[in-house]
């Protein structure tokens, strides 16, 4: 588990390879990334405790090309943050998890575009923007299964219910 700070302003994503060159120039202290995923600000009704579980999860099926996917986290602190980097720190695959708290606005289309995938299982939000941006830039979304997505979103991203882990897996 590492912790990390890019510099400031807006959530982070999800990554893939070819995000690693646009990173590497602008963020050398990060690994090479494969998945991302994007959050504002870390608390409670963001649910990030499930995606580290269904991340340890899917590491944990024996797949060696899941061994080159990190899994990045990234928001602002909010509360009850402690619980939340207790489970980051407690996951099997804790190496593999790196959580960074920013990165600019002026990165911040460029890396959803490269992402590979976006989630976003909350438990409840008023509209989502994060789940729009990442639409808006092809980068596959799998959020939560609640009414404000489907209305505003219809079929574009796979919905999961945030509190299954088995269906959150399988969506990952």
């Amino acid at each position: 588990f590492q912790f990390n700070c890019l510099y400031s302003i807006t959530p982070l994503l999800t990554l893939s390879s070819f995000t690693y060159d646009f990173l590497e120039k602008s963020y050398a202290h990060l690994p090479h990334l494969r998945v991302h995923d994007p959050i504002s600000t870390i608390e409670p009704r963001k649910n990030i405790p499930a995606i580290v579980l269904a991340y340890d999860k899917l590491r944990s099926l024996g797949n060696p090309q899941l061994d080159k996917y990190k899994l990045v986290i990234a928001g602002g602190k909010g509360w009850k943050i402690k619980n939340i980097l207790d489970v980051m720190r407690g996951a099997k695959f804790s190496k593999d998890i790196i959580f960074t708290s920013c990165i600019t606005s002026q990165d911040k289309a460029a890396v959803f575009t490269l992402a590979s995938l976006f989630v976003y299982p909350s438990f409840f939000e008023g509209f989502g923007i994060p789940v729009l941006e990442s639409l808006c830039l092809k980068t596959p979304v799998i959020c939560s299964d609640l009414l404000v997505f489907r209305e505003s979103f219809g079929n574009l991203p796979i919905y999961i219910n945030p509190i299954d882990l088995s269906e959150f897996t399988k969506g990952l």
